[in-house]
Parts: structure tokens; sequence; C-alpha cells
């Protein structure tokens, strides 16, 4: 699977109004300009597809709303899943 066809999926998943995706892309793109390595961004991308996941589940539609706790309590499920 390619780092685009991750980003595609992630889009797929759900654009919100205040910049969720805008920053997950700007995030990712600025690793690639770093030079990380294509499996390093496809874990990145995996990654935040489910961060974003689960902020969806959550009403989380605004990078403002982004808090330690919310972070904890997504670490948490991860462990859990």
């Amino acid at each position: 699977m390619s780092l685009a066809t991750d980003v595609q999926q992630i889009e797929s998943i759900a654009i919100t109004e205040n910049g969720l995706l805008t920053w997950l892309e700007a995030f990712l793109h600025d690793r690639k300009a770093q030079g990380l390595a294509p499996g390093t961004l496809r874990f990145y991308t995996q990654k935040l597809k489910l961060f974003l996941d689960y902020c969806e589940r959550h009403a989380v539609n605004d990078i403002s709303q982004i808090t330690a706790v919310l972070i904890r309590q997504f670490l948490l499920y991860l462990e859990e899943s």
C-alpha cells in the first residue's frame, strides 16, 4: 500500500470543517519533506487514521478540541483494541 493510498483512505473518513484533516496532511507532508522512510510514513498515516476515526466517534471536529485527556483516552483505546 502506498502513502498516497493511505492518505486517500484518510480523506474518505471525514473532512472536518475546522482542519483536522488539514493538520494531518500538513504533518505528513512535513515528515515526508524531512526524508522519513516510506514505512515510517505509512505507520504515521495508519495511526493517524485510527486517531481521526476515534475523534469522529467522539464528536471532535476542531483541532482546538484535542486535549491531553483525549489523547490519553485514545492511547488506552489502542491498548485495549
